[in-house]
């Protein structure tokens, strides 16, 4: 009977022209593979910026550029984004038949990026494909990035796409203005919640995995991020890292400029 339903439930998905929509190029492309391997390649479009960190309100993508330059030495070129954000724009608003969003909550870049669609769809229905409470032998899966197109495939993850209520579209709407509002530096997962955090949010974070000792700062990020348990950018970390040196909080040697630097507490 299970195997009937999904089979019933892939049939009615793939009936209809839909547009799926996803955060991270990782999981738009694990997308698409899924597909092609369960027989249909309906569109897949990834949302292009990560809207968990810099300024939203608006999210002008000049803005958030110069913004990640100066805090994170943040290398993309503001005219790229700007192009990307335009393309995924017009598609996402121009499409005629189901738009279908993927997203965890857990994820504050997915929590973000389906906040803003939400925003930006305004009355426009759409289903969701929630993945918050998703788990891969035991663990919680953060993105859909973090599954291969096999896992997607046999996990039948198109049977989860529900339409969004007007009473849950209102209050993400909600969700979202008040974070706009505040226009934090972070917006970070706290109980599935999406909340505004400082600039200083993952300091005491990263210096809890430090000694005396020296230690490749790549270590410290990557015991950061596992112990964070939710999709941080290294590179954040890593101006995180070079910020508490230069406010003699932490002690660095060799280039800073690369990861293989290595550095510790700074002596008391």
């Amino acid at each position: 009977m299970g195997e009937d339903r999904a089979v019933a439930s892939k049939a009615k998905f793939m009936s209809q022209t839909s547009l799926n929509i996803v955060f991270g190029e990782s999981a738009a492309g694990t997308l698409r593979q899924a597909m092609a391997r369960s027989g249909w390649l309906e569109e897949v479009i990834s949302f292009p910026d990560d809207l968990s960190f810099g300024p939203i309100n608006p999210p002008d993508p000049a803005k958030r550029t110069i913004w990640a330059k100066q805090e994170f030495s943040y290398s993309r070129e503001h005219e790229t984004l700007t192009t990307d954000l335009e393309k995924f724009w017009i598609r996402a608003l121009s499409m005629p038949g189901r738009r279908i969003i993927w997203a965890s909550k857990r994820s504050a870049r997915d929590h973000a990026g389906l906040l803003e669609c939400i925003w930006r769809f305004e009355d426009t229905n759409c289903d969701l494909i929630d993945l918050t409470e998703l788990k891969l032998e035991h663990m919680p899966v953060f993105t859909l990035g973090e599954l291969n197109p096999k896992q997607i495939s046999e996990m039948v993850l198109w049977t989860r796409a529900a339409e969004i209520s007007p009473a849950a579209r209102q209050q993400y709407r909600e969700d979202w203005r008040k974070l706009r509002d505040e226009n934090a530096s972070f917006r970070v997962v706290k109980n599935l919640q999406l909340l505004s955090a400082p600039i200083t949010v993952y300091d005491d974070l990263l210096v809890s995995h430090m000694s005396h000792r020296w230690v490749k700062c790549a270590e410290v990020i990557g015991n950061a991020l596992a112990a964070a348990g939710s999709q941080l950018s290294d590179a954040v970390l890593f101006a995180r890292l070079r910020r508490l040196t230069e406010d003699g909080r932490l002690e660095a040697r060799g280039d800073l400029a690369t990861m293989r630097s290595e550095i510790r507490l700074a002596p008391q």
